[in-house]
């Protein structure tokens, strides 16, 4: 694979991420409508308007286009919790296996499993899960990204889809993709403070420009997700930045006044090796125009990507589908369908008639009810025996809706592809437990892209969480996280002199080891 040449002018550079930013979120942006429908669907709202796949902007409103709530049946909540309960179970703890059978191999296998172990405990992994698989199912496309302070404080983001763009922006296939791009709105003041940025007093942050906005208000999504409007029955759902006006990064605002705060663009970028290992990474800021803040060239050192990209279900392109996204248009019939038979109900008592002969020999003010049944009386045709009442019902679709309704939940069960089992019951007569078991995991086969996908972006990022531990633990570190098993792993044998000795770094490299997940079968 080809290796994007970055130039080394600073301002060439600043010109050519900028290009790759703007190109990249005009292909983005169809994209992005699906991603909001999902978003927006999923919380209640039906009524999408204006939509425009060119700018990726959509008017979003949890009204009819009469002002009122309309009926609405969550099927599709139902099948979403049964897909996410089943990868939940998926065990992304880091899990690592030697390379052959060497004594060598198992020490270092040892250490490896010890310090991800310490760096990344069980907690961690499981507040990952939770971060990781439910926008994996609505947006069918997330990334994740080590992100480290120093030895002792590290961790595991999850990147939404609308925060990356591919290098180069078009590609047909994910494994095709030679670089990354991830933008987010963080406070000015933060990035001052990062220890890879130029210092507070740097007369570069005079050029980046900012905007204002009250004290703790991060509208992450502002650029993008909320593009569009919200509109409730109450008040609007949506977050915008409160100040059209830019600022530079000098500041404007009083030093006593702490009520406001400035906001910016922070841009990263990363390129890779032909073999698949990072080569250059930069941080630039601003928004109007970007300015260059950092700059690292790893492409002589196998140092691992740091940030990592999952998709649902893969379909070409470097989008992936999403499992919500497939099931809205049939819960959206059903809607239609279910609604129309409680419709049909109403329009019996509002427009039906109940046709009275006047010759039944019973006056009409004891016929007159008060229960609201409308009655009409009639002169019958003599030459019509056996007259008696009858209804005139109003013309509707009768029972067709509720033959579509057993029809559309067929199909979203077969599109969603998943068994009874799910729901506590079993298929047909199945006796024995061993059978049961078999069948739960043929069921468990259309989770297979997704859970292989996870299993990757996780083990990735592993691999670049071990370089970095690698890198910055010291050996006294090294030897307070050893002494947590008897085995000392550390610990190796100087063939030369015949004495026991401390690695000179016991953590090995990525590469030395096999980094993988504790398991990717969801059981």
């Amino acid at each position: 694979m080809y290796t994007i040449p970055l130039p080394k002018d600073n301002l060439q550079l600043e010109a050519v991420a900028a290009s790759l930013l703007q190109r990249g979120e005009q292909r983005r942006n169809p994209q992005a409508i699906r991603w909001w429908i999902a978003h927006w669907y999923m919380k209640g709202a039906r009524n999408f308007s204006n939509i425009n796949y060119k700018t990726g902007t959509i008017n979003v409103s949890y009204l009819s286009e009469s002002g009122k709530l309309e009926f609405i049946f969550e099927y599709i909540l139902a099948k979403y919790r049964a897909q996410l309960g089943q990868l939940l179970n998926i065990d992304l703890r880091p899990a690592i296996k030697r390379k052959g059978i060497s004594l060598d191999g198992m020490r270092k296998s040892g250490i490896a499993q010890m310090a991800l172990d310490a760096a990344f405990p069980d907690s961690a992994a499981e507040q990952l899960k939770m971060a990781l698989i439910p926008p994996l199912l609505q947006y069918g496309t997330v990334g994740i990204g080590l992100w480290v302070e120093d030895e002792n404080s590290m961790g595991i983001d999850t990147i939404m889809p609308w925060e990356i763009v591919p290098i180069p922006p078009t590609v047909t296939d994910p494994t095709k993709t030679r670089g990354l791009i991830r933008t987010r709105w963080v406070p000015a003041q933060w990035i001052k403070e990062l220890s890879i940025t130029p210092g507070k007093n740097s007369k570069l942050y005079g050029e980046i420009e900012v905007v204002r906005t009250d004290t703790g208000h991060v509208p992450s999504e502002t650029d993008s997700r909320f593009q569009g409007t919200v509109s409730t029955a109450i008040s609007g759902d949506a977050m915008y930045i409160s100040s059209p006006s830019w600022y530079p990064i000098g500041g404007t605002i009083q030093k006593k006044d702490k009520t406001q705060m400035d906001l910016t663009k922070l841009v990263e970028l990363w390129t890779y090796t032909s073999d698949g290992y990072l080569a250059d990474y930069c941080i630039f800021s601003g928004i109007r125009k970007l300015k260059l803040l950092y700059k690292s060239n790893h492409s002589q050192n196998r140092v691992h990507k740091p940030i990592s990209v999952i998709s649902d279900t893969p379909v070409g392109g470097f989008w992936g589908r999403s499992f919500i996204d497939s099931l809205i248009s049939i819960n959206t019939e059903l809607e239609y369908s279910i609604s129309r038979q409680y419709q049909n109900l109403q329009e019996w008592d509002l427009y039906g008639i109940l046709m009275e002969p006047t010759t039944n020999g019973m006056p009409a003010e004891i016929m007159r009810g008060k229960d609201g049944l409308k009655r009409a009386r009639f002169e019958p045709d003599w030459t019509v025996p056996e007259v008696k009442p009858y209804n005139i019902k109003p013309v509707n679709s009768g029972l067709l809706p509720v033959k579509l309704i057993d029809l559309g939940v067929g199909l979203m069960d077969k599109i969603a592809a998943q068994s009874e089992m799910l729901r506590g019951d079993a298929p047909g007569r199945v006796d024995s437990a061993a059978g049961l078991g078999t069948l739960f995991e043929i069921g468990n086969i259309p989770l297979g892209p997704t859970a292989k996908g996870i299993a990757l972006g996780v083990s990735a990022v592993y691999r670049s969480m071990l370089g970095q531990l690698r890198e910055l633990w010291s050996g006294d570190k090294i030897v307070d996280v050893t002494r947590l098993d008897d085995a000392i792993a550390g610990i190796s044998f100087d063939a030369a002199t015949g004495q026991m000795k401390l690695s000179e770094n016991a953590i090995p490299h990525p590469d030395e080891v096999i980094v993988t997940i504790a398991s990717e079968v969801p059981v």
